[in-house]
């Protein structure tokens, strides 16, 4: 639990899929909630170097032709800059 003088707008939760479990491989979904329980983004994300995922495919579902059209982490990164809690 939260404590209560705690601003839960600030509070965020991120959950993301990825190509794989090594340091080389990319984020293929991003889901971000504040502690309200506002959905702040979710969206999936297009890898710019893993054409396929076959082991992780088949944990999240998520598929390359899933991620072809979808933006890519460098075009999400200045919406997170402007939209997201600073966190000084």
């Amino acid at each position: 639990a939260l404590p209560r003088h705690m601003d839960r707008t600030r509070v965020l939760f991120f959950d993301l899929e990825l190509t794989g479990v090594y340091d080389h491989d990319e984020i293929i979904s991003v889901s971000i909630m504040n502690a309200m329980g506002d959905v702040l983004m979710d969206t999936l994300v297009k890898p710019l170097h893993k054409k396929k995922w076959n082991r992780t495919e088949k944990i999240h579902g998520i598929t390359p032709e899933m991620v072809a059209g979808s933006p890519t982490l460098a075009e999400l990164t200045p919406w997170c800059r402007t939209r997201l809690p600073s966190t000084r």
